[in-house]
């Protein structure tokens, strides 16, 4: 099952984090960022694993796992796999009730935009057509020590095309940015990929559950960096829906962060997301 807020506390340190935004519809909006300090971050050491309940769901593969665009290296999986992928994932990174910010995250914004931790939520206000990306800064610290991790949050959204979360994500070289994204969207939950820059490809979708507005949603990446392969395992409000695995895996163990989309100009005039907590646990005791 997803992990709900509460417990104690635990002391974890990092440097900077990143914010990356990109307008559709708006045309580029350019962001900076500055360097956060953080300080320990409200934490917790109760543990909550995916449960029976999450092992038992299944989603038959979409159509997506035979269209021609589909890479050779990847292969749908039925999404039971999540729940075994997920079972050693037992150690505590992170936890946060966004109380304060201790953990890091960018709170600043501009005149369209907006980023900041009020009422024990993080309240993401955005442009029409404009996608943000977010971590906390106590995760950038040791990356190699994430390169298997559970990931989790909720968020109830106002305009918004899609919320999740990012996997080994990568822009340090010229060719451009290289991800995995497990998000749940207006149209349904997604698995998708994009390799040095290019073209972002659907690896699996299903049609429901939707992102609706008002209407609270949980949601859950799996992310498990193998020599071999990625395994990658979504869950939506507790039920395992996507997973998949790529056997040509992006090098990356980098940590994860939340990621949000706004819907674009001709379906809302900004978009609004507010999360209530965000949860990371990785292997080891």
């Amino acid at each position: 099952m997803l992990m709900e807020p509460g417990g104690g506390r635990a002391s974890v340190h990092g440097p900077a984090h990143r914010l990356l935004a990109a307008v559709g519809l708006l045309g580029a909006v350019a962001i900076t960022t500055g360097c956060a300090s953080s300080a320990a971050g409200p934490t917790s050491s109760s543990i909550s694993s995916i449960g029976s309940d999450a092992a038992t769901s299944s989603t038959a593969p979409s159509e997506s796992a035979s269209r021609a665009d589909l890479p050779a290296s990847v292969r749908q999986v039925d999404a039971s796999e999540t729940a075994a992928w997920a079972e050693p994932l037992t150690r505590l990174v992170t936890r946060d009730n966004f109380d304060d910010n201790g953990n890091g995250w960018t709170t600043h914004g501009g005149e369209t935009w907006r980023l900041e931790i009020k009422g024990g939520q993080y309240i993401w206000t955005e442009p029409p057509g404009a996608d943000f990306d977010e971590e906390p800064s106590t995760l950038t610290a040791s990356p190699a020590q994430v390169g298997a991790y559970r990931v989790s949050s909720r968020a109830t959204t106002s305009g918004i095309a899609s919320v999740g979360f990012d996997c080994a994500f990568d822009d340090s070289g010229d060719i451009g940015p290289s991800y995995y994204r497990l998000s749940v969207t207006d149209q349904g939950p997604q698995i998708t990929m994009r390799r040095n820059g290019g073209v972002t490809v659907t690896l699996a979708q299903a049609d429901s559950p939707r992102l609706t507005d008002g209407v609270p949603v949980a949601f859950e990446a799996v992310c498990v960096r193998e020599d071999a392969e990625y395994h990658l395992g979504l869950l939506v409000d507790g039920e395992s829906v996507l997973a998949v695995v790529d056997a040509d895996p992006l090098p990356r163990t980098a940590p994860s962060a939340i990621w949000t989309r706004a819907l674009p100009q001709d379906q809302t005039d900004k978009g609004v997301a507010a999360y209530d907590y965000y949860r990371m646990y990785a292997t080891g005791s």
